[in-house]
């Protein structure tokens, strides 16, 4: 969310869930079902995987074009 600029609430709003819901969910205190997933993944415009990693990419996962390389350990739920 950080790296997508969205707060809680406007996340909740465009993926059809709660504020409430979203904050569990950040802080790994509930788990989601794949629509659910796939609803959030497309509300911040990412892929479904980026959701459930553990943090944001270094600047050693760029390519040569300075894109992010996808890696497991990027975060954009924190």
């Amino acid at each position: 969310m950080r790296l997508k600029e969205v707060s809680q609430r406007t996340l909740a709003k465009k993926a059809h869930v709660t504020q409430a819901f979203i904050s569990l969910m950040a802080h790994g205190h509930r788990g989601v079902r794949p629509e659910t997933a796939w609803r959030i993944s497309s509300a911040l415009g990412v892929l479904t995987r980026e959701l459930f990693t553990d943090s944001l990419p270094s600047a050693r996962d760029q390519d040569r074009a300075g894109s992010p390389i996808p890696h497991e350990r990027n975060c954009i739920c924190r």
